[in-house]
C-alpha cells in the first residue's frame, strides 16, 4: 500500500468540505448511471490524467511493502521529496528491491527513511547497500537506517555514497563496532548535524574512534543507552564539534561521578540541551555541569534518577537559562518536591513530574513554587484526585497554556475544582484516562470513551459551546475555539478518551 500526500491548498472549514464531500460521494452511482457512455469514457480519461497529474506534483510518500517498490519507481515523481519505507512488508527487503529504488529519478529529494527494514540480518554480511551507490539524489539530507541490522560492508557503503548536502543521518540500533564507525568517520559529510548512534554498544575503543569525526557543524549527537563504561567518557570530550547543541546521554548507569566530571572538560560552547539520566547517587555532578555550560536550556534527569537527596544538588545551582527540566519516573516524595519548589526558575516554560506518584500534598507544596514563565506541566501517571486539584487550581501560573493529567484518579468533583484555575491562556488539557467516564456512564471499551450524552455532560461541566468535532474512538474535542467559554477561552484541545494517545 502506498500512501501519498499532496501540496494542497487549506479549506476555510475543514467541516463543511467533508460534508460536501460526503454528498458528492454519496450520489456518484446515481449521476454515473445517467451518463452516457462517450461521457462516462471523457470522465475515465480526465480521471487518468488527473491521478497522472497527481503522481507528479506528490512531494511525499509512504511505502509499506516491497511490492510496492516497483510501482513507485516505474512513476514520474520529479517533485519527490520525501520518501518513507518502514513497515512489516519490508522485512524482506534484498539486493534487488534496493537496486530498483536506486535507479527512481527524484533529483528532488531530501528525505529517506529505510527504518526497521532488516536489510542484512539474512544477508550474511554482504554489501546490500551497494545498489545505492548508484543513485542520483544530490539534494539528500536526512538518512534513517535504524534498527535496519547494517554490517560492516553497508557502512562502508554508506561513507562512500555521494550526498553532499547530508545533515541528519541515523544508525541507532545497529550493533556498532570499533570497525563500524572507523567506516562512518571517513565519511565526507561537512554539513552534517544531527547523528544518532542510540542503542549501541560504545565501549572505549569505539568512542576513540568516534571522536574522530570531522563534523564541524555537528549540532546534535544521540547516544542514548549507548555509554557504559567511564573511560570512553574521556574519549568523548576529545570530539572538536564546537556548534554541538544537544547531547544525549541517557541510561549510562554505570558511568560514575568522576567519569561524569570528566565531560564537562568537552569544548562544547553552545551546548543546550543534556539528556543525562543516570543514577542518583551521580547527580552530584550537577554544579560541575551548571558551571560548563551556564546557558543550558534542557535538562532530563528522569527515569528513577532524581530523589530527596540528589535534589540538593539540582536546586544549589544557577540555572538562570534554564526552559525545560524533566523529572518523570523519579520517585519524587513531599521532600524533594519542596525542595524543588524552592529553586529559582526564573525562565522555565516546561516542566515534566509524570509518574512520581504524587499526591494532593505533594501538588499543595509545588504551587507555592516560584514559576513565573510556566507554559507546560505534565503531571499524567500519578496518584491526584480531587483534593489535589483544590490546590493545582491556585496554581499561580498565568502563562500556562499546555496542562496534562492524564492517567490519575480524577472525577467529575475533581474536575469542578479544576475549572476554578485562573489560566486564561490555556489551550490543552489532557483528562484521559481517568474516572470521569465511569461517572458519566461511559461505555469504558478502549478507544471509544465518551458518547452522547456523555459528551454533552463533559461540555456542560466546561461551560463551553457545544458545536465542536467529537473525533470518534480518541475522543478528542476540537478544534473548539471557545471550548472552555469564559473559562479558559483559549483552549483549542480536550481529550476525554479512556485511553492515553
Amino acid at each position: 500500500m502506498i500512501a501519498t500526500t499532496e501540496n494542497t491548498t487549506q479549506a476555510a472549514s475543514t467541516t463543511t468540505s467533508a460534508s460536501q464531500l460526503s454528498d458528492i460521494i454519496q450520489q456518484v452511482p446515481q449521476v454515473l448511471g445517467h451518463m452516457s457512455h462517450t461521457s462516462r469514457r471523457a470522465l475515465l480519461s480526465t480521471s487518468r490524467q488527473f491521478r497522472s497529474q497527481m503522481h507528479q506534483t506528490a512531494t511525499s510518500i509512504k511505502v509499506q511493502s516491497v511490492d510496492d517498490i516497483s510501482l513507485l519507481v516505474s512513476q514520474q515523481r520529479s517533485h519527490m521529496k520525501v520518501v518513507q519505507m518502514r513497515g512489516r512488508g519490508l522485512r524482506d527487503l534484498d539486493a534487488r528491491s534496493l537496486t530498483e529504488l536506486a535507479m527512481a529519478d527524484w533529483p528532488s529529494l531530501q528525505s529517506l527513511c529505510l527504518m526497521n527494514c532488516a536489510i542484512e540480518i539474512f544477508a550474511d554480511q554482504s554489501a546490500e547497500l551497494s545498489p545505492l551507490l548508484l543513485a542520483k539524489w544530490p539534494l539528500l539530507e536526512a538518512v534513517d537506517f535504524s534498527n535496519s541490522y547494517l554490517g560492516l560492508a553497508s557502512w562502508k557503503v554508506l561513507t562512500e555514497a555521494h550526498w553532499p548536502r547530508l545533515r541528519w543521518l541515523n544508525l541507532c540500533g545497529n550493533e556498532a563496532d570499533a570497525a563500524k564507525l572507523q567506516c562512518l568517520v571517513t565519511g565526507s559529510w561537512a554539513k552534517l548535524e544531527e547523528l544518532g548512534l542510540a542503542h549501541n554498544n560504545i565501549d572505549e575503543e569505539c568512542m576513540e574512534t568516534l571522536s574522530k569525526g570531522n563534523w564541524p557543524q555537528l549540532k546534535k549527537l544521540n547516544l542514548h543507552c549507548c555509554v557504559q563504561q567511564a573511560g570512553a567518557m574521556a574519549y568523548l570530550t576529545l570530539g572538536s564539534w564546537p556548534c554541538l547543541e544537544s547531547l544525549d546521554l541517557s541510561k549510562s548507569y554505570n558511568i560514575p561521578v568522576q567519569g561524569l566530571i570528566v565531560l564537562t572538560e568537552a569544548h562544547w560552547p553552545l551546548l543546550k540541551h543534556l539528556d543525562l539520566k543516570v543514577t542518583a547517587g551521580n547527580l552530584s555532578v550537577l554544579p560541575y555541569l551548571a558551571e560548563a555550560w551556564p546557558k543550558l536550556q534542557t535538562l532530563h534527569l528522569g527515569n528513577r534518577s532524581v530523589n530527596a537527596k540528589s535534589m540538593d544538588h539540582l536546586v544549589m545551582c544557577e540555572w538562570l537559562h534554564l526552559r525545560e527540566l524533566c523529572l518523570s519516573i523519579s520517585k519524587l516524595d513531599a521532600t524533594a518536591i519542596q525542595r524543588l519548589s524552592l529553586g529559582n526558575w526564573p525562565n522555565l516554560n516546561y516542566l515534566d513530574l509524570e509518574s512520581n506518584s504524587l499526591s494532593a500534598c505533594d501538588i499543595e507544596v509545588l504551587v507555592k513554587g516560584k514559576w513565573p514563565k510556566l507554559q507546560s506541566l505534565q503531571l499524567s501517571e500519578n496518584h491526584l484526585d480531587a483534593a489535589a486539584m483544590v490546590h493545582l487550581a491556585n496554581g499561580s501560573w498565568p502563562l500556562l497554556r499546555r496542562l496534562g493529567l492524564a492517567s490519575n484518579r480524577l472525577t467529575v468533583k475533581a474536575l469542578q475544582y479544576l475549572m476554578k484555575g485562573a489560566w486564561v491562556e490555556l489551550e490543552t488539557l489532557d483528562l484521559s484516562d481517568n474516572m470521569i467516564h465511569r461517572e458519566w456512564g461511559g461505555r469504558g471499551d478502549r478507544g471509544t470513551g465518551l458518547t452522547g450524552s456523555c459528551c454533552d455532560a463533559a461540555i456542560a461541566v466546561l461551560r463551553g459551546d457545544s458545536n465542536v468535532i467529537l473525533k470518534e474512538g480518541r475522543n478528542w474535542l476540537s478544534p473548539a475555539e471557545y471550548l472552555g467559554y469564559g473559562l479558559w477561552p483559549k483552549m483549542r484541545s480536550l481529550n476525554l478518551s479512556t485511553f492515553r494517545v
